[in-house]
C-alpha cells in the first residue's frame, strides 16, 4: 500500500527554501530599519539647520549695526576669530514699542560659537559628539544708559557699541544649536558694507553608530541676510 506524505528529501529542500527566504525577510528588514534611522538622522540634521538659519536670519534682518571685534560677555567676539577664539556674530536691535512703533532701547545679540564640553552633560543630548562638533550660544545685552556718552534713547540717536560692552547691562545666554561643524577654511560669519549682506556658513553633524554624518554632505550651507539698516 502506498502512503503518503513528505519523503526526507522533500523536507530537507523544503527547510532550506524555508531558510533562504527567512534570511532574506530579515536581511530586508534589517535594510528597512537600517534605512529608515538614517532618514531618520539626516531629517533632525536639517531640522537644526533649518531652525538655526531662520532664527539668526530674521535677528539679522532688523539689525541696525553689525559691529566687530569687540568684547561681549568677557569673551572675544570676530566675525573672522583671532588665534584660539571661535567666530562670533554681533548685531544690534532697537526694542520698538509695539503701540507707537518708537524705539525704547536697544539690544546686543551676540551669536558664538563654543566648544560643547562648555554646556552641562545633562544640556547636550550625546556627549560623543563633543569631538566633532560645536555649540551655538545666544548672548544678549541690555543697552545700558549709565555708560559716558550713551544717555537716554532718541528717535535718531545710533547707539555706541560701548553702551554694551562698557556697562553692567543686563546678560542673557541660551544654547541654540549643539549640532554644528566649524568648517576648515570657511567663513562661518561675514559682512559686506557695501551690499548690507551678512552671510552665514551652517552645517550639521550627527552620529550614527560609528559613522559621522554631515549636512549638507560636503560643504555648509550659506545663508545670506540683507540687512537693510544695518551700519
Amino acid at each position: 500500500m502506498k502512503t503518503t506524505g513528505f519523503t526526507l528529501v522533500e523536507m530537507l529542500v523544503a527547510m532550506a527554501v524555508f531558510a533562504v527566504a527567512i534570511v532574506a525577510l530579515i536581511q530586508f528588514q534589517s535594510f528597512t530599519v537600517s534605512s529608515s534611522t538614517r532618514t531618520s538622522y539626516e531629517s533632525q540634521r536639517l531640522i537644526s539647520l533649518t531652525d538655526v538659519g531662520g532664527y539668526i536670519g530674521d535677528i539679522v534682518k532688523a539689525a541696525q549695526q553689525v559691529p566687530d571685534g569687540y568684547t561681549i560677555d568677557g569673551l572675544d567676539c570676530r566675525r573672522t576669530p583671532t588665534s584660539g577664539n571661535l567666530p562670533c556674530l554681533a548685531v544690534v536691535l532697537p526694542v520698538v514699542n509695539a503701540s507707537t512703533g518708537e524705539i525704547t532701547s536697544w539690544t546686543l545679540y551676540a551669536f558664538r560659537y563654543r566648544l560643547r564640553t562648555v554646556m552641562a552633560s545633562t544640556e547636550r543630548d550625546n556627549t560623543r559628539l563633543d569631538a566633532y562638533a560645536y555649540a551655538l550660544q545666544e548672548v544678549t545685552v541690555a543697552y545700558d544708559a549709565s555708560v559716558t556718552g550713551c544717555g537716554a534713547i532718541t528717535a535718531t540717536s545710533t547707539p555706541s557699541i560701548t553702551c554694551f560692552t562698557g556697562g553692567s547691562g543686563a546678560v542673557t545666554r541660551a544654547w541654540i544649536a549643539d549640532n554644528l561643524m566649524l568648517a576648515s577654511g570657511t567663513t562661518m560669519f561675514s559682512f559686506s558694507t557695501a551690499s548690507k549682506v551678512v552671510t552665514i556658513a551652517l552645517q550639521s553633524v550627527s552620529i550614527q553608530g560609528n559613522s559621522i554624518k554631515y549636512t549638507p554632505s560636503t560643504s555648509p550651507y550659506t545663508l545670506k541676510v540683507f540687512a537693510r539698516n544695518a551700519s
